[in-house]
């Protein structure tokens, strides 16, 4: 399968009424102080994390058998058993029909996912969220030639395959059937659920969406705090472990849902700063064993912004001083800069957790925080080279620099003829460019999402714009005046 085009509405989300955002290979929302922009990132990465589960859930089985009964009159149920029966059942279809079947799909996840999952990702009580939705429209492309199977009992596998005119639904021998095992049995022990059909027809739809094709990644504004209280942290979860052991150990017996309730006074933490919490615990495990580092030149870019490099040693991380333009020096990361903070999530993420043959969505919630302004150029160059490698991009930002910078990176792909000379003078590498069809970015204001399309000179971002020019308008009257006044006096005096 091939994802087109990824769009979503969002309704009643905090201060976002309604708002239309489609997703390109880099994305950015902008606007000022709580306008909607961390709203809309964490409920991106909460659809995204939890699609697959959400639509291989329960809740999932009467959408099925409507497909299914509207494709071939029959529910789940009966499919398998024809199977059982038969050793296969096919029909006719085409890419039309998958497509109006994947998007009732999508649009069925939406509906559940905002109903008994949106709340969760915010950790917020449902009431709080009960109006919110989000409704997703994905164009995915199919492929003439799917075959996939599960593995239903030893010896035996359940087929599903389409060929571009038609579903097919069989019955297979496994490669690991046992010798004992003959025809004449095996209508007596094999099953097939309702949930392996179902399971294996999500796939042909829209399984893997998130999941091979793009893996979400997000790094919340409260990233750079982690590394300070990660400690802390695993202290608090291990003491909620040992509490709720006692707990069993005081009444074996009681096994209620208030039995199994953490402590009281532990908090809560909206889904996307969990697994950033979570990614950090995850770096000294996935450097003990990880011997291929493909995207090694990427976090070496984050080494030459810093000045210096980040390692995982005996399971604690660390911050290393290169020495060139400071004193070297080696030190926990929890004393370094609050810049390293910052910046120690992305370089973990390209040291260890991307690799040629997978591909990610990363969000990040104001890249900009505690960079300064080279710095943040020298990022908005990093994230180009990225989106050119395929990761794609989501940014919430306030940094006018980066914008600006983006701006010229739109530029650059332009054919100059001098292109070459202008790459040397100001640094450019190959990679530092963005096609403005690559680009989406939206305006977060008055509870929805403005669209401003790039052009061949990069993007009209007039909530920058107006404050800047505001400032500097303030300014020249300001220094106006001091000078007329430094005027008058030099007058008086002579």
């Amino acid at each position: 399968m091939t994802l087109k085009s990824m769009k979503f509405e969002f309704r009643s989300l905090g201060p976002i009424t309604n708002a239309t955002l489609e997703l390109g290979d880099f994305t950015i929302i902008s606007g000022r102080n709580n306008t909607g922009k961390t709203f809309i990132a964490y409920a991106l990465y909460g659809f995204m994390k939890k699609f697959n589960s959400v639509m291989l859930s329960n809740s999932m089985d009467e959408f099925f058998d409507r497909i299914f009964q509207d494709a071939v009159s029959m529910s789940a149920g009966e499919l398998g058993a024809q199977v059982i029966r038969d050793g296969h059942i096919g029909w006719a279809t085409d890419a039309s029909d998958l497509a109006e079947q994947q998007l009732r799909l999508i649009q069925f996840v939406s509906h559940e996912f905002s109903k008994s999952e949106l709340h969760k990702v915010f950790a917020m009580p449902s009431a709080a969220f009960e109006n919110a939705s989000i409704v997703a429209d994905f164009k995915i492309g199919f492929r003439d030639d799917v075959n996939v199977f599960s593995e239903l009992s030893e010896g035996k596998e359940l087929h599903l395959s389409y060929g571009g005119n038609n579903v097919s639904l069989e019955l297979a021998e496994s490669s690991l059937e046992s010798e004992e095992e003959t025809e004449d049995d095996f209508e007596e022990w094999i099953e097939i659920t309702d949930e392996d059909v179902n399971r294996l027809y999500s796939y042909l739809l829209a399984r893997g969406i998130f999941e091979s094709q793009f893996i979400p990644v997000i790094f919340s504004s409260a990233r750079h705090t982690i590394p300070l209280f990660i400690n802390e942290l695993d202290y608090v979860r291990g003491q909620w472990v040992r509490s709720l052991m006692e707990r069993r150990r005081e009444d074996r017996s009681d096994d209620s849902p208030k039995s199994r309730r953490p402590p009281e006074d532990i908090s809560n933490y909206a889904l996307p700063i969990h697994d950033n919490i979570d990614f950090f615990r995850r770096i000294p495990h996935r450097a003990e064993w990880i011997n291929i580092k493909p995207r090694k030149d990427f976090s070496a870019d984050v080494e030459k912004m810093l000045g210096g490099r980040f390692s995982s040693e005996k399971g604690k991380l660390r911050f290393t001083a290169s020495g060139q333009d400071q004193p070297s020096f080696d030190i926990p990361l929890f004393l370094a800069s609050s810049s390293a903070w910052e910046m120690s999530s992305l370089y973990f993420f390209l040291e260890y957790f991307t690799y040629e043959n997978r591909r990610h969505f990363l969000i990040i919630d104001e890249p900009e925080s505690h960079l300064d302004t080279a710095n943040q150029i020298q990022l908005a160059r990093l994230l180009a080279r990225l989106v050119n490698t395929g990761i794609k991009v989501l940014i919430t930002t306030h940094s006018d620099y980066i914008v600006k910078e983006i701006n010229n990176l739109i530029m650059l792909s332009s054919d100059l003829e001098d292109k070459e000379q202008i790459s040397r003078e100001f640094g450019y590498r190959d990679g530092d460019f963005l096609n403005p069809h690559m680009v989406k970015a939206y305006i977060a204001e008055k509870g929805t999402l403005n669209l401003h399309e790039p052009d061949d000179f990069g993007l009209n971002m007039p909530v920058f714009d107006d404050t800047i020019n505001s400032i500097n308008r303030a300014s020249i009257k300001l220094a106006t005046r001091i000078a007329h006044k430094q005027e008058e006096k030099m007058e008086n005096e002579d």
